[in-house]
């Protein structure tokens, strides 16, 4: 039985690619299941204090996972008083195969792994070059990484004795005759997998993936069992375990550009989530993942902060389960979302809150979605860029108290004409902070109105003006 320990301290003795290749096949520990971000950090830490070469896989995901760069700076940092390991070779050509950062902000951490690496002596080195990263990191960082791979200088492969070459041989033919036999469950999962994401209302399927995936020991297998099966307390706190755990991987280049708020997983799948889109880059990468096609709630989020990154990804995914939009901040994401070819039943256009941009795709005839909310910033600086565009059978607005409603009373009653136009069943609520204080629903000619008693006189007073022109 070949250990950890004494594998590596030969290996740092005299460092063999043969050996750095078996002591990556040997098992370590997990990534702890810890819902909490912060958890997860805070074992990281505690564990680069323990110096248990079991733990750096741990350790390496859990600051993979990191979208704070002080955070995952100081991960590494504290690995750089660790003695060398052959296993950050393998590392590093996984994160560069699929890069945890692309953006500028991300530049540090990537400086410190090559550090850590440029202390590496392992001949493998020499196996990351040539490296095109154009599609991966965008021109000008790809470059920036290509003269870090090429100062990186590895090691020379020393001389093993007969004995080991033939003892370790063995156990790699052996772990590759295991890894073929998993290949082909593994296959089979896959197969299913692929299957979901091209059905996603078919639940039996995923209840057959679920089965295989426990016969592989794959923990989502385990997620998908919980989710699909009757909810309990113990249940719920497994599953927050198992996301904290693994979503970062299950979501692949989608971690990239999703806010950690606002994600809701479904029978064992992302079904709700809010954009950050930092870079057209991540974009495209994210929009290959077949996840999206799961996906029934879809909250725009930050994705204001990147304009090419939004059409990239909403154009370019498969969005067939999406329902709800929300969060469309301007006209630009509103012309955005009705480009896409999906059938949404409800969309949300939130109070504006950053710059005006203007809306650049072609003309279209009128869409028709069920369900529109219009929160009081559209109200008030974006009506005509929804007039015309969009019918639907229920209009909900909702305001602030002070706001529209203490509107003009000489230009709200034009604003509430076109408003009713636009559907046949038109609802206001008046809010403070999160309490309800009015609502008036017209249904065709029909007009109701519902004050809460402690509103204010102006309030009463805008209600009877909204009803009056309705």
């Amino acid at each position: 039985m070949l250990e950890l320990r004494p594998l590596l301290a030969r290996w740092r003795k005299a460092p063999s690619a043969l050996l750095a290749d078996v002591i990556d096949t040997l098992p370590t520990n997990d990534v702890p299941g810890l819902a909490r971000p912060s958890e997860r950090v805070a074992w990281a830490e505690e564990a680069i204090v323990r110096r248990d070469p079991a733990d750096l896989r741990a350790i390496l995901e859990i600051c993979r996972e990191q979208r704070s760069m002080t955070v995952a700076t100081g991960l590494l940092e504290g690995l750089a008083a660790w003695p060398a390991d052959p296993r950050l070779t393998t590392c590093l050509r996984d994160w560069l195969d699929r890069p945890p950062w692309t953006s500028s902000a991300g530049q540090k951490a990537w400086g410190r792994a090559f550090k850590l690496l440029a202390k590496v002596p392992d001949s493998r080195v020499a196996g990351l070059l040539p490296y095109d990263g154009v599609s991966r990191f965008g021109e000008l960082r790809a470059a920036w990484v290509t003269a870090k791979l090429e100062k990186l200088r590895g090691g020379p492969d020393h001389a093993v004795t007969p004995a080991e070459e033939a003892a370790w041989t063995a156990h790699l033919r052996e772990h590759r005759k295991r890894l073929a036999q998993a290949v082909d469950a593994r296959e089979q999962a896959d197969q299913l997998l692929a299957r979901v994401y091209a059905e996603p209302a078919d639940l039996l399927v995923r209840q057959v993936l679920a089965d295989a995936l426990l016969d592989l020991d794959d923990p989502r297998g385990e997620l998908l069992q919980l989710q699909l099966g009757p909810p309990s307390r113990a249940s719920r706190e497994r599953e927050k375990a198992l996301l904290g755990a693994h979503q970062a991987a299950w979501l692949g280049a989608m971690h990239d550009v999703l806010m950690k708020g606002g994600r809701v997983w479904r029978n064992g799948f992302l079904a709700e989530c809010r954009l950050r889109i930092r870079s057209e880059v991540d974009a495209a990468r994210a929009a290959v993942e077949p996840g999206w096609s799961l996906v029934e709630v879809l909250d725009l989020g930050r994705s204001v902060f990147h304009m090419d990154g939004l059409p990239t990804l909403l154009h370019g995914a498969d969005w067939r389960s999406l329902r709800v939009v929300r969060g469309v901040m301007d006209p630009f994401e509103l012309g955005q979302v009705l480009a896409m070819d999906v059938p949404l039943e409800e969309l949300e256009l939130a109070t504006v809150k950053y710059a005006y941009r203007e809306d650049r795709t072609p003309a279209r005839a009128a869409r028709h979605i069920p369900r529109i909310v219009m929160e009081g910033g559209w109200v008030e600086q974006r009506l005509p860029v929804v007039v015309g565009r969009l019918t639907c059978d229920t209009l909900e607005v909702r305001v602030q108290e002070g706001a529209f409603l203490h509107a003009d009373p000489a230009t709200a009653p034009a604003m509430l004409a076109d408003l009713v136009s636009i559907g046949d069943r038109v609802l206001f609520r008046v809010l403070s902070g999160s309490a309800e204080h009015a609502c008036i629903e017209s249904v065709a000619v029909g007009v109701t109105a519902r004050v809460d008693p402690a509103a204010s006189p102006a309030l009463r007073r805008a209600v009877d003006m909204v009803r009056s022109t309705l």
